[in-house]
């Protein structure tokens, strides 16, 4: 099982010289099932949802320009697949 700082740098302090970026190895997604191609396309399209949902419920609206006064913002748009 990988846990969530496998990936990271074995380093107590980032350090620009010696960060070797390390991802992690990935299948290509043709040997995924078909389900699990769905689901990891649900999973990237989630923040971009919640986002809005978040700033609605704090009353922002859509607006042609941001304006944090009258909390309008024209950065809201669906994901495209």
């Amino acid at each position: 099982m990988i846990t969530p700082t496998a990936c990271l740098p074995k380093v107590r302090h980032f350090n620009s010289e010696t960060y070797v970026p390390q991802p992690l190895a990935t299948l290509p997604t043709h040997v995924l099932p078909l389900y699990a191609i769905e689901l990891t396309a649900l999973l990237a399209k989630n923040p971009h949802d919640l986002w809005p949902k978040q700033r609605i419920a704090e009353g922002w609206t859509f607006g042609p320009t941001r304006d944090d006064t009258h909390r309008k913002t024209p950065a809201w748009c669906p994901m495209k697949n």
